[in-house]
């Protein structure tokens, strides 16, 4: 029974430190790497369930409208290594 709330812990931790804060990073930093040209995809609400979810684009870049976004595992990765990065000059100073 302990390995099994072991592991919910672990997985709620990976689920909320890797897309909540490293989707909002990379979210704010897209159109900042970019100079402006690509925006990052949008958390969408359901309309059937009501609950909130991501576009499911992968790496790829996306054209809508004339509008080029990047997909939600690469904001995820680019929030990633920002904040790799602060960690890593944290560690050096």
């Amino acid at each position: 029974m302990e390995d099994f709330i072991g592991i919910i812990f672990i997985l709620l931790f990976v689920e909320v430190i890797y897309w909540g804060i490293s989707y909002s990073t990379g979210y704010l930093l897209t159109p900042i790497v970019s100079f402006g040209k690509w925006r990052a995809d949008k958390i969408i609400k359901d309309k059937g369930t009501g609950k909130k979810r991501k576009h499911q684009t992968g790496f790829t870049l996306i054209e809508r409208s004339g509008q080029v976004y990047l997909g939600a595992m690469a904001v995820c990765i680019l929030g990633m290594c920002f904040w790799l990065i602060v960690i890593l000059v944290m560690c050096l100073i």
